[in-house]
């Protein structure tokens, strides 16, 4: 009996904190900022994957402007990846959220276990990064694969699809092969970095390449081809070149850049074509004749 006043005066204190709804609101409280964390991680990849989609529709609209062949161009296609990974995190992230949404008469105990699934993934992914499970689940670029289209410019319809190298003819196959290196600089490069392209064309913030004797081995209609799709691009190429493949220079350059070699020292002599034809001439008609 003589523990009742002390017995009475905790049940007063209990009841005035009402300590049971704070330990309810905290728990709630706890289950709701862990899930967000793992949600939020997720959600950013899946953010990223979207950004690249987006990215690869703006470059599929430049692609449209230049010719693969006549009456068509190339497309790139992204298609998703489910990797086995990626659908394990989201069945266990699906049992978080459904925990979360049963009865608590657990006390929460089932919430935390699912939650504790969806970092052991997480876990694993980050202690083995090189595994392919691993890089399809923390990196977006492993969730999407590239195919190459080619369009019927007139009606939109694809005409063929390529995975690889199968099919086509050499020429083709570069041309093919230079357009996607093409737009993947022209992504790379692009003014835009974040979020979605402006309504203006999206150029590249640094468009100089250098192209050392690219060339050398390419006919000349390819290589007008593969000129006229970086020019589509907004890439400014700078042509290296042992005196060859002048003709192709001449058609899509104004000036060239010479290097004479004297003695031991090299000079650098900037002309157009016309002042290069004209010293030319020059030197020819200074030469004695035979």
């Amino acid at each position: 009996m003589r523990d009742i006043e002390a017995y009475l005066t905790r049940l007063h204190v209990l009841e005035h904190e009402d300590l049971p709804a704070k330990r309810g609101r905290f728990q709630q409280y706890l289950n709701t900022s862990s899930e967000q964390g793992v949600t939020q991680l997720l959600t950013g990849i899946d953010n990223e994957v979207e950004e690249i989609e987006q990215r690869i529709a703006a470059i599929n609209g430049t692609l449209r402007q230049v010719a693969f062949q006549p009456g068509r161009h190339l497309q790139l296609v992204c298609q998703r990846v489910q990797a086995a990974s990626v659908r394990d995190i989201q069945a266990a992230l699906a049992r978080v959220r459904a925990a979360a949404l049963a009865d608590a008469a657990d006390e929460g105990e089932a919430h935390f276990a699912a939650l504790q699934e969806v970092v052991r993934q997480l876990r694993q992914a980050v202690a083995n990064p090189r595994t392919q499970a691993s890089r399809a689940l923390l990196d977006a670029r492993w969730r999407i694969s590239f195919l190459i289209a080619v369009v019927d410019a007139a009606s939109g319809q694809v005409l063929e699809r390529r995975s690889g190298s199968q099919g086509g003819s050499g020429g083709e196959k570069e041309v093919i092969a230079i357009y996607v290196l093409t737009a993947s600089l022209s992504y790379t490069l692009c003014a835009n970095q974040r979020g979605l392209p402006d309504a203006a064309p999206m150029l590249p913030r640094f468009a100089t390449m250098v192209l050392d004797e690219a060339f050398s081995r390419t006919s000349q209609a390819v290589a007008a081809r593969i000129v006229a799709a970086l020019r589509a691009f907004g890439l400014y190429p700078l042509f290296v070149t042992p005196n060859k493949e002048l003709r192709l220079l001449r058609e899509h350059t104004r000036r060239a850049v010479l290097v004479h070699r004297q003695g031991l020292q090299a000079r650098l002599a900037s002309m157009r074509w016309e002042e290069i034809d004209a010293a030319a001439s020059e030197r020819a008609a200074a030469l004695p004749t035979p």
